[in-house]
């Protein structure tokens, strides 16, 4: 590929962030993920205030998931296939369009729920093709050395974006309504894709291409030839489809009855973020001798947080639950986008990748669609604390792979297929 940006040495630039085409895909990766969380206040309580109930919620995420699980195998295919950098320029793009068609039907009174459908088809879609080519460039942004310190980096920046976008959503929605914090969502995807259309990066070594279905089929026999790897992302499936929906479509609710409302999400959600802020920085300073168990045990602490909602402590307490629950994320974040980068070959990176997210949001939809009628039926209390301990438990299980417990940065890369 022409245009490949020469690094620096590590004495004149030690960090990830002394590497220009890094410091593009930080800032890219930065902006979009701080449109994302000013988004996620403003949707929340738009659709709430517009329909008083979570299944409107439920719906608009649950067929945002349905078109991301759809079409994530094949972002994979293509991100180890092409131009990873121009297709996450499109993606950015396609998500901008979606966002702002939402800002213009809420700015201008022409809010209907079905016509929410396509444009979460097309922001499903752009997400589908995106995440698995900007997991998988960071390592032709950097030298092997500093992957631990760049997945920290970049986990570190999105964690602040949980901090800031639901500060600034918050203070959105109240001057200008939903409508406003949505149109700032479109406009940080615009310029994402600007920065990473200056982004170069260096070639990765790839075969003759193959037909399709053929790529897709050796990127799950590689999954499935290692257990440490098919039993952690049966473990995200767990989580992806309980403590997700219990988080965005119950935690909401659970913040109107007892926890301060509007107000009292924005505390614990961004008291989340500063936890994984935390997170990233440990992740940045301690590179894990034993990164599975790091891996597991840094999950438990986060997916036992919808139980914190319901159990009746003050708000404080609650916060500095989800403050610890925010740190635990992030570090097992770190872990697993350096395990991946430093085990899997480069040039299956991104089908591992689109398996792994396919796999963490497989059955999320129906978490989101079946959330709300759940809690109807047994009860906002006892559906959060289900909610928690089913994930506790699949950690716990994973915890018991010897393969996983073992894993060490030292062992040599997995072969190609």
């Amino acid at each position: 590929m022409s245009g490949v940006t020469h690094h620096p040495t590590q004495t004149t630039r030690p960090g990830p962030l002394g590497y220009p085409a890094f410091r593009l895909l930080a800032g890219s990766q930065l902006l979009s993920a701080i449109g994302d969380g000013i988004s996620l206040i403003a949707v929340t309580f738009a659709l709430i205030e517009a329909t008083g109930s979570a299944y409107a919620l439920g719906l608009v995420l649950g067929v945002r998931y349905v078109t991301l699980g759809a079409l994530l195998m094949f972002g994979g295919v293509f991100g180890d296939r092409v131009d990873r950098r121009l297709l996450m320029v499109r993606s950015d793009v396609l998500r901008g369009v979606s966002q702002a068609a939402l800002a213009i039907m809420l700015f201008t009174g022409h809010f209907h729920l079905w016509l929410l459908v396509p444009a979460q088809i097309m922001y499903g879609a752009g997400e589908a093709f995106s995440r698995p080519a900007a997991r998988s460039v960071v390592p032709q942004t950097v030298p092997p050395s500093c992957l631990p310190a760049a997945n920290a980096v970049l986990e570190t920046g999105f964690s602040a974006s949980r901090v800031v976008g639901p500060a600034i959503g918050g203070l959105i929605v109240i001057a200008t309504g939903a409508s406003g914090g949505i149109a700032l969502d479109a406009a940080t995807f615009i310029a994402s894709a600007a920065l990473v259309l200056r982004l170069r990066v260096r070639p990765v070594a790839v075969g003759p291409p193959a037909p399709v279905l053929a790529e897709l089929r050796d990127g799950w026999l590689l999954v499935c030839r290692h257990r440490w790897l098919w039993v952690s992302i049966l473990t995200f499936t767990v989580a992806g489809a309980l403590t997700v929906p219990a988080v965005f479509v119950l935690g909401p609710l659970a913040s109107w009855h007892g926890l301060g409302g509007e107000g009292g999400w924005a505390v614990l959600t961004s008291c989340f973020g500063a936890g994984a802020v935390l997170g990233g920085y440990l992740g940045m300073r301690v590179g894990p001798a034993m990164p599975g168990v790091v891996l597991m045990s840094a999950l438990t602490l986060a997916v036992a947080r919808p139980a914190t909602f319901v159990l009746g402590w003050s708000l404080p307490t609650v916060a500095a639950c989800s403050f610890i629950a925010g740190a635990g994320m992030s570090v097992a974040a770190v872990a697993w986008e350096t395990i991946l980068q430093t085990r899997l070959p480069q040039s299956m990176l991104a089908r591992v990748c689109a398996i792994d997210d396919f796999g963490t949001y497989l059955l999320t939809p129906i978490g989101y669609l079946a959330a709300a009628p759940l809690a109807a039926h047994l009860g906002l209390t006892p559906t959060l604390v289900l909610l928690a301990a089913v994930p506790i438990a699949a950690c716990l299980l994973a915890l018991c792979v010897p393969e996983l417990r073992r894993l060490s940065q030292e062992l040599a890369p997995i072969a190609p297929s």
